[in-house]
């Protein structure tokens, strides 16, 4: 029987607990990896908050990453280390003969140690190494007062990690009328409403002229939903919006398009019992 004295003690209090730990900060609050390069130059952009995706010990053959950031522009490779131990050259080619091989522009091996004891190496590579140390994350955390919403991060463990179908809405049947947003939702595949949902698919009501009724003819299945005022719902919102960001995927193109008789509301609910095909 272990006693719990952090919500990370889940993980384990080994350097494997410490690692999944800055993968979690990493994929929660951007600004941790973008504080963590931009002393070197290195510009993390908008493109790359909402392309980043964050793997935890992705193998290759015989080397393993402790954590792997890919986004538009950036490959980044984090090996993590305590106590007094660090990384040695063998292992460090492993890494840099792999990361030369992404096809990201800019290429980052960041060696992270408790204590500045860390033998920096030199290489003829396209991979810049970086040599860090813990302080800096915590830092950083500081700095920015990052947080964790615990009732978000549960429900996306449940519907994400886990695969769970939490859903109160089968089809979320809207209007869109400005088109800045229909671009948002056929390019950027993002939904934004101040009401918090958790639907299954999202339909957008228009008018069929042929058929003088409204239809949707297509579905987009709900990926992900991301509270308003958090740094990942910032890059579509303003700091005072308080819209929900819906991530979908790309759409189910419908055969036979849905008609119901919609009243006037902006966005209703749909239940894939009543629904009728025109």
């Amino acid at each position: 029987m272990e006693k719990i004295k952090s919500l990370f003690d889940l993980y384990n209090r080994k350097e494997t607990g410490l690692s999944r730990t800055l993968a979690c900060l990493f994929y929660s609050d951007y600004r941790v990896i973008r504080e963590i390069i931009k002393g070197e130059n290195l510009k993390f952009k908008k493109e790359d908050v909402k392309t980043l995706e964050v793997y935890y010990e992705p193998s290759f053959g015989s080397a393993r990453f402790d954590i792997l950031c890919l986004s538009k522009n950036y490959a980044i490779v984090i090996e993590t280390k305590i106590g007094l131990s660090t990384v040695g050259q063998d292992q460090m080619n492993r890494y840099l003969k792999i990361l030369e091989n992404y096809s990201q522009p800019k290429k980052i091996l960041i060696l992270l140690t408790q204590y500045n004891n860390q033998i920096e190496f030199s290489a003829n590579t396209n991979v810049k190494i970086l040599y860090k140390e813990w302080k800096e994350i915590y830092e950083v955390i500081k700095k920015y007062n990052i947080t964790i919403n615990i009732a978000d991060e549960f429900d996306s463990y449940l519907t994400g990690s886990q695969n769970m179908k939490i859903s109160d809405i089968d089809i979320w049947a809207v209007v869109i009328n400005k088109d800045a947003e229909i671009k948002r939702i056929e390019e950027d595949l993002v939904y934004r409403n101040d009401n918090y949902h958790q639907p299954i698919f999202i339909g957008i009501r228009e008018w069929d002229t042929d058929a003088k009724k409204v239809l949707i003819k297509k579905l987009y299945p709900v990926k992900e939903i991301i509270p308003p005022k958090t740094p990942r719902s910032r890059i579509y919102n303003s700091d005072d919006d308080k819209a929900y960001i819906y991530v979908l995927d790309n759409p189910l193109i419908l055969e036979k398009p849905i008609y119901k008789k919609f009243n006037q509301n902006s966005a209703i609910s749909v239940s894939f019992s009543d629904l009728e095909f025109a």
